[in-house]
Parts: C-alpha cells; sequence; structure tokens
C-alpha cells in the first residue's frame, strides 16, 4: 500500500506550510493557528539544519541520548523562538516526557512527529503546523515519513519577493527581535540574481507534486484577493471545517513597515507591491530575466524592464554576495553539499 493510500485510512495530524522564503508562509500558518484544531509553530528548521536530509529519509532508529538532545532542541526551538541558542538542558525533562511512551527507538523522522504531537495534545489541538520554507525541498520525504500530513505549497509573484528580501534586513530597525548578525546575513543574501534562482528552484520543487492529493499549491495572492475560499480548500485539504475567523490574523512581520498589531486580516495591497517602487530597474529586469518561463506560467506576466546597465551593475556585485552569504550560512546547513544539490536538481527537474 503506498503512502497516499495510508492517507485515506488516518485523520490529518501535520501540516506543513512550505514555499520560497517571504512567500507567506507565516501569515498562512498564523491563520491555520487559529483554526480550534490546530497548533500553528513557529520555523523550526529541523531538516537541513538540526539534522540532514538524509537522516531525515534514514529509518534506523537514533540512540536514546541523542534522541533526547533531538527532541529537546525542537522543543527549545518551538518555545524560546529560532534566533535563542537551543537550551537542550532546561527542555531535557520534557524530552524525556515525550519519549516515555516509547518502547524502542524511534527514526529522526519519527522523533520530529512525536514532538510535534506532544505540542499540539498540550495546546488542545490534534494538528500541528510546521511552516518552514525550504520544507518545500522536501515534500517526497515528508510525505513519505507522515502519510496523514497535509502539505500547502504557496507561490508568490518573485517581484514581491525580491522587494521583502531586498528590505528584510532593515527589520531590526523597525523594531523585530532579530539578532545584528541575522540582520548582517540578510542584507548579505539579498542579490537579484540569487533570490531569483532559489525562488525558481522553491516554486520548481513544489510543482511536481501538485498532482498529489495531499499537496494544495495556492498563489499567495489568491490567498489574498479570495481568502474565504483559499482557507476553505486549505480546510478541505486537512479535512476539518472552515472557520472564516481564521483570516483574523495580526498584520506583522512585513520587511517594509512596522507592525501594525492593531489591524487584522488579509492585507490585499501587499499585492504586486513592487509595482509602487522599491526596485529598480535592473533588479526587475535580473529577475524577469532569470524567472521569465516559470512566471509566464503561473500568470505572473514579465514587463520587459529596462535597466540594461544597472543590472550589469549589479552583476559586477555577484560574486562579493555569494562569498559573504557562504560565510553567513555555513552555520545554517548540517550539509552544504547536500543543501545545494538539493536546489540545483529541483531547478533541473522544471
Amino acid at each position: 500500500m503506498s503512502s497516499a493510500d495510508l492517507a485515506s485510512t488516518a485523520p490529518t495530524d501535520m501540516i506543513f506550510v512550505v514555499g520560497n522564503s517571504r512567500s507567506g508562509t507565516t501569515m498562512l500558518a498564523r491563520a491555520l493557528g487559529r483554526h480550534s484544531a490546530v497548533i500553528g509553530l513557529p520555523e523550526l528548521h529541523y531538516i537541513e539544519q538540526q539534522i540532514t536530509g538524509e537522516m531525515f529519509r534514514d529509518p534506523a532508529p537514533v540512540p536514546r541520548p541523542e534522541a533526547i538532545r533531538a527532541v529537546a532542541t525542537i522543543l527549545s526551538r518551538a518555545r524560546l523562538g529560532y534566533f535563542t541558542a537551543p537550551d537542550t538542558t532546561r527542555f531535557a525533562d520534557e524530552a524525556c516526557e515525550v519519549l516515555r511512551d516509547w518502547t524502542g527507538d524511534l527514526s529522526y523522522a519519527a522523533l520530529f512527529h512525536a514532538t510535534l504531537q506532544h505540542l499540539a495534545q498540550l495546546d488542545g489541538k490534534r494538528i500541528a503546523c510546521e511552516q518552514t520554507p525550504r520544507n518545500v525541498f522536501y515534500i517526497d520525504a515528508i510525505l513519505e515519513n507522515y502519510p496523514s500530513a497535509r502539505v500547502v505549497h504557496l507561490i508568490r509573484d518573485p517581484r514581491d519577493i525580491l522587494l521583502p528580501q531586498r528590505n528584510k534586513w532593515k527589520r531590526r530597525k523597525l523594531g523585530a527581535n532579530i539578532p545584528r548578525r541575522e540582520a548582517l546575513r540578510s542584507w548579505m543574501n539579498y542579490h537579484p540574481f540569487t533570490m531569483s534562482k532559489l525562488w525558481t528552484m522553491a516554486v520548481g520543487a513544489g510543482l511536481n507534486h501538485k498532482e498529489d492529493p495531499r499537496v494544495l499549491t495556492l498563489r499567495f495572492e489568491d490567498l489574498l484577493s479570495d481568502t474565504n475560499a483559499s482557507l476553505a480548500a486549505i480546510c478541505d485539504l486537512a479535512e476539518i471545517n472552515f472557520d472564516p475567523d481564521m483570516a483574523q490574523v495580526e498584520q506583522i512581520g512585513s520587511s517594509a513597515r512596522t507592525d501594525a498589531t492593531r489591524s487584522r486580516g488579509m492585507d490585499a495591497t501587499r499585492i504586486a507591491a513592487w509595482r509602487k517602487g522599491g526596485l529598480s530597474k535592473g533588479e526587475l529586469r535580473i529577475c524577469e530575466r532569470v524567472a521569465g518561463p516559470l512566471m509566464l506560467q503561473l500568470h505572473y506576466d514579465p514587463e520587459g524592464q529596462g535597466g540594461y546597465l544597472s543590472s550589469w551593475m549589479l552583476y559586477i556585485t555577484l560574486p562579493f554576495k555569494l562569498l559573504g552569504a557562504l560565510m553567513f550560512n555555513l552555520n545554517r546547513v548540517r550539509n552544504l553539499g547536500s543543501w545545494l544539490a538539493k536546489r540545483l536538481n529541483a531547478g533541473a527537474e522544471t
């Protein structure tokens, strides 16, 4: 029996919201977390950072001491946030509680499932919603390990990805609790070529699974313009009742403005925000040249911007940015070669 067949015999207990960074994954996870059956969790970065993709796929049992450390790390990130160093000592006892009902050792994938179910049950929920964007590259492994999981793949206009990525480092100045090093890393990461290339890789990786009934591909623009229908489709996917209150999320997390904590709801003015300025003609030209074919497929029409000279000036800075990004991101992946191969292979398949 295939994993898809097994999924039909068990209720949904996990939802993975995936996509390119700045595609609205955090906002959607917060919306789902307003449902009575769902706990919305922060980005846990379990695959690729805490463990490698190969470790996630490996069914071999994890020795008990390492299992306790792995679960404690997940708990720490869920409770203290991603930018706080994991405190495995503080959460060791709770990790033992997560594992106490298991007589044998668990694989790394099973440890993750057990921990998320523990967090959901503590909150009186039955479905855990995880929102790490890079999990888009592991949809196949996720569905193989968790047959009853569901995946929502968010896609956003790449020009509207460039704009917040360009300004992401400014979140610290806007009052977000972001370490100085993280702000510098965000600045170093940004280049219109690499951001556009990563967009094609992430979108392509997600679209490879568009025929799987456990995966819903959703455009960010449709989520904002037809919110209730989009959320209802996600609820159908997860086999839970639609609750219109899910749409009343706080308008926080923008890279271009301070958080509007008193404002709620999906902000449709964020659609095609790039048209209001903030990107140079050179940045737009590079984006449309790199991502153009896939943009057309997804009805994001390139507009043939000018910017010939400014785009070449940006290309001159590319080697510097690539080297800096490599240095700042080495501690965010367990295996750099595997990380790169996963993205290049995803790009080759599209």
